[in-house]
């Protein structure tokens, strides 16, 4: 064995990657139970869920900016405006969702 190339093996030494095994599963098995795609969901629990997905991301995005801009800038009226409607859209939100009838 040549001591200055750490990479030389010698023929007689076994390869170290022959003994790993690491049990590779077969892409076919079937692994879990199957997810559903949603597609069979009734109209209203689409519309609902949508409705309050998009009030949230509304509500989280005007609220967020609109308290960065009420702190750190001279812009504090329209700070003042997003972050009452970041609010409000997180309050809706919230009513749209206790009220649909599949929570």
């Amino acid at each position: 064995m040549n001591l200055d190339d750490p990479l030389d093996i010698e023929p007689n030494e076994p390869n170290p990657e022959d003994e790993l095994d690491f049990g590779v599963l077969d892409t076919e098995e079937n692994l879990g139970p199957e997810v559903p795609d949603g597609s069979n969901a009734p109209s209203e629990v689409k519309r609902t869920f949508w409705g309050v997905f998009l009030l949230v991301k509304v509500g989280l995005l005007s609220g967020s900016i609109g308290a960065l801009l009420l702190a750190l800038t001279p812009y504090r009226q329209v700070g003042a405006a997003a972050l009452a409607l970041g609010l409000f859209s997180l309050a809706h939100a919230y009513v749209k969702y206790r009220r649909s009838k599949y929570s």
